[in-house]
């Protein structure tokens, strides 16, 4: 039974881990959403150049 009780700690850390990315990115978002949430308007990368 330890084998599955340390795969439970991993999976545990891991989502801690993730939770504390998440919380980050939301963070970091309101501080400076605008800037990285709207990336200024690009045309459909098709391969057109721009004039």
């Amino acid at each position: 039974m330890r084998k599955a009780k340390n795969i439970q700690k991993i999976i545990l850390f891991i989502i801690i881990i993730l939770i504390i990315i998440f919380i980050i990115s939301i963070f970091f978002n309101q501080f400076l959403g605008p800037q990285l949430i709207e990336p200024p308007p690009v045309p459909e990368s098709v391969g057109i150049p721009l004039p």
